[in-house]
């Protein structure tokens, strides 16, 4: 007896493959490779020393740094309706560098990555980013630190500095960070 299976009837998650896992790397407490696949709902969390790359469907990428994790709280990608795409990221502890996709180019206002003490909006945009205080580092385009204090506008070449979630994020130079801070972002760099 021969069972046919049809793979294009199977309706695949939007989300990513994981690319250049380095050290010890969990998805959702499973221990995962290059190749292994992410989608909505997905925790990473990257050991000491470890790091991984995760390309997302519509060609967003995050290089997440040692010591982070990661929550991947909305992503939605739909190439033919791409004002019904989002992408929401939740970043708990340590660093990542991010990477728009082409959900900013069409629908910027439903791409964020949000940390405990600040919202980061994306315009078309390669930042780095560091949790402590959150740290926006930015490489190209233009981005929004937003909480309780207010928003802040941030563009390439500036370091947008939040001290917590009433305190205003501010253009801080890089000498001025704490070791931390600044070891944290050569880290994602």
């Amino acid at each position: 007896e021969t069972v046919l299976v049809s793979f294009s009837s199977i309706a695949l998650a939007d989300g990513g493959i994981l690319k250049n896992v380095v050290g010890d790397v969990l998805v959702d407490d499973y221990e995962v490779q290059s190749g292994d696949y992410f989608d909505e709902g997905s925790r990473v969390v990257t050991g000491l020393d470890s790091s991984v790359v995760m390309e997302y469907d519509d060609g967003q990428i995050t290089l997440l740094s040692a010591n982070s994790e990661l929550l991947v709280e909305e992503y939605k990608y739909d190439e033919a309706d791409p004002l019904s795409s989002a992408s929401v990221l939740n970043l708990f502890s340590g660093g990542m560098r991010f990477l728009s996709g082409k959900i900013s180019k069409s629908n910027a206002d439903s791409v964020s990555v949000k940390t405990a003490s600040a919202t980061i909006g994306i315009r078309g945009t390669e930042f780095n980013l560091v949790i402590g205080s959150a740290t926006l580092q930015m490489i190209n385009g233009s981005a929004t630190m937003t909480n309780g204090a207010g928003t802040a506008s941030f563009s390439a070449g500036q370091i947008g500095f939040t001290g917590g979630t009433n305190a205003l994020a501010t253009a801080t130079p890089l000498g001025s960070l704490s070791s931390t801070i600044q070891t944290g972002l050569a880290q994602v760099n």
